[in-house]
């Protein structure tokens, strides 16, 4: 072979992989545009007011979330968004789904219950990841150890920029928790999240108006007294996560029905809560449209389904 052939073979394969270099700039560069657009637009989803489109809407996004994570994955924008979304898409949707069937042997409940699940731990593994980018390298480790004096350690060292991704973690962790009770291994799990959710309190307790708060205010309503529950605990943190909303946002009201309202078993004021979801006016909240909506579709399911409550 010539040297004039070899030079034009090195220098077409030098060309392609140049090539190659720049193609990939090129779609990590479109990727992050793609994300950067979503990160804008979630407000407008989050003021839609019909639900069925919104959840329609929501799962093609979901997987589109995960296709981009094979161009970007250190992209931590891409991870909160991904964590943030599976989370809503397991509260806001599947179990609202599962409530509406009481029957806890009927397969198509199972079905849901199972995806529910995989969605939190999809919800929990994108949140963490967000965490180890912005905020503490190693986290996961940490977690997983089950030390509880240690992951406490750790979580005095974040600021309270973390405070997002935390909350979304915990609420993905405790999702799986609550979902799987008959499952002790998971049960014992529950400290970790609950001191997770502790610090996002202690950072920001305005976060997703309250949302730690009705956290607590459901924790407290659930367990029994010998192992923790406290109703009176509950009522304060549900009327703080009230309060923090500005009677705009139906999630502590919602919560306060079905947990706290079972708790200390009122049916009056189970009904009474339920009823003020369902008849708040559309308009109560412009930018959380969504969320209020399925809040009155919860209430809806729940109240038809009081006599198994009380």
């Amino acid at each position: 072979m010539s040297r004039s052939v070899q030079w034009s073979l090195i220098s077409a394969l030098v060309g392609l992989l140049a090539f190659s270099s720049v193609a990939c700039d090129v779609a990590k560069f479109g990727a992050g545009t793609q994300v950067k657009v979503m990160k804008r637009a979630s407000k407008g989803f989050d003021k839609e007011k019909d639900p069925v489109l919104a959840e329609r809407a929501l799962y093609g996004n979901l997987k589109m979330m995960e296709a981009l994570m094979e161009v970007i994955p250190e992209n931590a924008d891409l991870q909160f968004i991904a964590g943030k979304a599976f989370v809503g898409a397991a509260a806001g949707f599947i179990e609202t789904k599962i409530d509406a069937i009481s029957d806890e042997d009927n397969p198509k409940r199972k079905e849901m219950v199972a995806r529910a699940v995989d969605f939190y731990e999809r919800g929990m593994k994108y949140s963490l990841k967000w965490i180890e980018l912005e905020h503490y390298p190693g986290f996961g480790r940490i977690i997983n150890q089950g030390d509880l004096n240690l992951l406490k350690q750790a979580l005095k060292k974040m600021d309270k920029d973390a405070a997002p991704g935390l909350f979304w973690l915990a609420n993905a962790w405790s999702g799986t928790i609550r979902l799987q009770l008959d499952n002790m291994k998971k049960i014992l799990e529950l400290p970790r999240p609950a001191a997770i959710m502790e610090r996002v309190i202690e950072l920001d307790e305005t976060y997703y108006h309250g949302g730690a708060h009705v956290f607590f205010g459901g924790m407290y309503s659930m367990k029994a007294k010998s192992m923790g529950g406290d109703p009176d605990k509950a009522k304060q943190h549900f009327d703080r996560a009230w309060e923090i909303g500005k009677g705009k946002v139906l999630l502590a009201k919602f919560f306060k029905a079905r947990f706290y309202a079972v708790a200390i078993q009122n049916r009056e004021l189970f009904t009474k809560l339920l009823n003020e979801v369902i008849s708040a006016p559309p308009g109560l909240s412009a930018d959380n449209r969504l969320l209020n909506e399925l809040m009155k579709a919860k209430a809806r399911i729940w109240l038809k389904r009081a006599d198994d409550l009380f």
